[in-house]
């Protein structure tokens, strides 16, 4: 069984370091967009249940990540997942807190936290199947006693296991935390200069970057320009040719530049006969397996606007360029860094839920 752990989106408590407890708490427009956001990062993943703390904050940050994701998976509310109990601390500011070993019986106790989860999580087991994928929605320190648990470490393990990020989660496989890559994502207009771009990044981020090529070899004029780009790049880089199933490169541990996305949709939408629903699923699914899988340290991923320029002369070439579009926007939410290439500038980009962040406060 694989575990997507994830934490509810920004509340306003958060906002005034106040003690939530297991009140509501009340999500700001930020914690909104960042759950929808999490939808959106997670269009295509087989989630095939959902489990969220019962409380408000939380369940609303499931429901809203729902929506964003179009996922089918049922929800259930479970009070075990709830967040650390404070009695009456709750709903004052942390900095009034006392020691915790001067209240013990008004703040849970890691362990009577554990005990909760534990039993939780072996009803988990008997439930699912190796093959499930399992969404569990929760709080900041309830989430550390959980992932403390899944990796087998003492209860004092909790304090090295940093706060998930609100709207952000991490993925178990068999009780082990997988790695994401980091990823930079590039994209921009024809010669606007995002290869060049992408190639010195990758150079400066590694002495052997692997460059991980999604062309088909069309003709013979389109092969000799192929052997004229990999003796441009010198004999540092590694070419690998894969012009669809990404996830299936060997490529852990390495600096990847993927070059670039719509040559390998172009390969999804010949394959799958020009349907564009079909590979918009194919696209996701795939780029879900390689971002938590590859075990690459950093994926470099370029792409082109294509919807910028004139307006496509038929119904095909317009389903693409839409196609383009939802792709683009798809890899772009799993990004840790965007940027748009204009005339051989690179404009760093925000992420929607940024753009919430002075009004909420």
């Amino acid at each position: 069984m694989r575990l997507l752990i994830a934490r509810h989106g920004e509340t306003e408590e958060n906002l005034l370091s106040i003690c939530q407890g297991q009140t509501a708490g009340t999500l700001t427009r930020r914690g909104v967009a960042q759950c929808l956001q999490l939808g959106d990062r997670l269009k295509g993943c087989p989630i095939t249940h959902i489990y969220s703390s019962d409380q408000l904050r939380a369940q609303r940050s499931a429901e809203l990540m729902i929506s964003a994701s179009g996922c089918k998976a049922p929800l259930t509310l479970d009070r075990r997942l709830r967040e650390r109990a404070f009695g009456r601390w709750e709903g004052r500011p942390f900095v009034e807190l006392p020691p915790l070993d001067e209240e013990p019986h008004e703040i849970e106790s890691v362990e009577a936290i554990a005990t909760r989860l534990q039993s939780f999580l072996e009803e988990l087991q008997e439930r699912h199947g190796r093959d499930d994928l399992v969404l569990l929605m929760g709080h900041g320190f309830t989430m550390r006693v959980l992932e403390a648990l899944l990796q087998g470490g003492p209860l004092d393990k909790v304090e090295e296991i940093t706060f998930l990020p609100n709207g952000d989660y991490r993925l178990y496989e068999d009780g082990k935390l997988c790695q994401r890559p980091r990823v930079i994502y590039i994209s921009g207009g024809q010669r606007s200069g995002k290869s060049g771009y992408a190639q010195r990044l990758a150079r400066s981020l590694s002495d052997r970057p692997i460059y991980l090529a999604t062309a088909r070899h069309w003709d013979e004029e389109f092969e000799r320009r192929i052997a004229r780009h990999q003796a441009d790049r010198g004999p540092e880089w590694t070419t690998i040719e894969e012009p669809r199933y990404l996830s299936q490169t060997q490529i852990a541990g390495r600096v990847v530049l993927i070059d670039c996305v719509t040559l390998w949709l172009t390969n999804i939408y010949s394959d799958l006969e020009f349907d564009a629903e079909a590979s918009l699923s194919e696209a996701r699914r795939e780029w879900q397996e390689l971002l938590h899988h590859c075990k690459a340290e950093v994926l470099i991923v370029v792409s082109n606007e294509i919807g910028m320029s004139l307006h496509a002369p038929d119904a095909g070439s317009r389903a693409f360029v839409d196609l383009q579009g939802w792709v683009n926007q798809y890899i772009s939410a799993t990004a840790d860094e965007a940027y748009l290439m204009v005339s051989g500038r690179a404009l760093c980009t925000e992420l929607i839920s940024d753009l919430y962040k002075e009004e909420s406060r």
